[in-house]
Formats: C-alpha cells, structure tokens, sequence
C-alpha cells in the first residue's frame, strides 16, 4: 500500500502541495476558535458542541489526539491515550472520528464510546475521515490499491460506494471525505504522478444522496481544489490554489447553480487542510489555517461567515 493511504499523508500532502481564480472577492474576517502554539487540524462542529486534532511529532513518532468541547466550554479528550486519531464529523452530540484505521462514534454529552455498526470497520484495510449526519456515516475505504467513498446508512445496515478510484502504473490517487450534511455529500481527488510523485491536478466531487448523482465541481482555470464542505442546501465550500502551498490560496463557496463568492482570501504563504459547514441561521464555515514553511505546521482553527 502506497503512502498516499494513510491519513497521515493526506494532511501532509493537503499542506504541502496545495492561479486564483477570476471570481470577484467578498472576502470576509475569520474569527479563531482555537489558536494557540499546537498543531490544531480537522474543525468539526455542531450547535452544541465543537471537535478538533492536535497533532505533534516527538521523539516516539508522529502522534495526533482528537479533543472537544460544550461551545463556549473547556476542552477534553476524546480519543484514548496513545492513539493516532484524526476528527470526522458531528451530528448533535455525536461524534465520528478515526483511531488508528478504524471508526469511532463517541457521545460528547456523556463522554462515552458509541457501538460502531457493524459492516463499517471491515479489518481488510483502513477505513478514513469519516463525516456523520442523520443516519448516514460518510467514509474513505482504503484497500489494496484502491480507494472508495462509502455511504453507510446506519438503520438500514446497508453501505453504497458512491466513487472508487484505483492506482495504475502511471497515475497514484488520494481521495479524501469532506463532509455529508443532509441529502448531499463531498470528497476531493488529488491525482499524482508515480514517475516522481508529482501533483496533476485536484478535483472536488458533490454527491446527490437522493438523485444518486455525482458531479465534479467545474475548474476552468486549472487550478488546485481541495478540502471540501457543504451546508444541506447543497452549498459548497473549499479550496482554491495554485499548484504549491500558500500560492494565491481562496476559501469559495459555490452554490448548486454554479454562481460563487470567495470567503476569505489568505495571505501569502498560508493554506488549509481542510473545511466544515456549521448549518444555522446563518452557515459558520470552520478551517485549519496554517503557515507553509513552518514544519509541523502551526496551524489553527477559524470560522468565517458564509455569503
């Protein structure tokens, strides 16, 4: 298995190799939810609660814990002591997140591990980045060469592979989940080279659950597009760049008509991994800022309004 399917390397490549695009700006000012000298990635959030990682490389290796909180509240711990974690998704008060290759569901109001249901966490490869809303789990499945997005509709018991990408001899895939909010979905594809690893391109996916369509967001420009979300009117967020870090970064939202608005244009030399729609009045939409050449990167947790 290539190192490109592990979750780990996502994030890193999410970074590393994120031409703007012509859309008028509108940008508007994040707010920092979690800002401090740690590593902090993969904002989720619901009306009550908010999720988050905090990674760090010391002497034993790479280590990420997934922490939480009441809004307006103190953080805790979610995942168990000495555990890779990685945050997914929360509906209400549960959370779906990642421990070393499986999924987990936690109560953030108990503070109790949830029964996974069964057929999700297969123990034949690594299952990734899940996202949760209503009754279905939204998941990346990595095996052998292969990766799949998986919707798992959680009363029925039942999983529907809405995309599946294999590697070849030329080309080598990530496919990342974004988010499931209500009847729509979104991941995102970065394509590389296997002759020297380069990037070739990125594309975000949008995923009609009751149409059972999938459609690849538009990218005349040729641009990188990546981490991905959406509100439950079908609304998406992500990203926008140049072929390289920090190179000419936007936050856009784009609604199911095509028409767009650019939330927040970033500073050069910063970039995010990864974005989260907060359905409400108004649609919050989180991201992990962070700066290119620090290594790890100090990344932080903000929102901004949506348009």
């Amino acid at each position: 298995m290539r190192r490109t399917s592990t979750r780990t390397a996502l994030l890193a490549c999410a970074l590393a190799t994120i031409v703007a695009s012509a859309t008028p700006a509108a940008a508007g000012v994040p707010e920092v939810v979690v800002g401090t000298e740690r590593w902090e990635l993969e904002p989720a959030a619901s009306s009550t609660f908010e999720a988050w990682t905090e990674a760090r490389i010391g002497r034993t290796g790479f280590r990420s814990t997934v922490y939480a909180r009441a809004m307006g509240g103190d953080r805790f711990r979610v995942s168990p002591t000495g555990s890779v974690a990685f945050t997914g998704g929360i509906d209400g008060s549960t959370l779906a997140y990642e421990q070393e290759g499986d999924l987990a569901l936690f109560d953030l109001s108990t503070r109790t591990e949830l029964k996974v249901p069964s057929g999700v966490n297969t123990g034949r490869g690594i299952e990734s980045s899940p996202s949760i809303s209503e009754q279905y789990l939204l998941f990346v499945r990595f095996r052998a060469n292969r990766s799949s997005v998986v919707l798992f509709d959680m009363p029925a018991g039942t999983s529907t592979v809405l995309y599946s990408k294999a590697n070849t001899d030329r080309r080598f895939f990530n496919v990342y989940v974004g988010q499931v909010n209500g009847n729509y979905a979104v991941w995102h594809q970065d394509t590389f080279s296997a002759r020297d690893d380069a990037l070739v391109d990125a594309d975000v996916y949008l995923h009609d659950i009751s149409g059972k369509t999938t459609a690849r967001l538009a990218n005349p420009q040729g641009t990188v597009q990546y981490a991905p979300s959406v509100s439950a009117n079908g609304t998406v967020y992500f990203g926008r760049s140049g072929f390289g870090c920090g190179l000419d970064t936007q936050l856009v939202q784009q609604a199911l008509d095509g028409t767009e608005s650019i939330l927040h244009d970033f500073p050069n030399g910063r970039d995010f991994a990864s974005s989260y729609a907060l359905d409400g009045g108004t649609t919050e939409v989180y991201f992990d800022q962070g700066r290119c050449r620090e290594d790890p990167p100090n990344q932080d947790i903000l929102k901004v309004p949506a348009a």
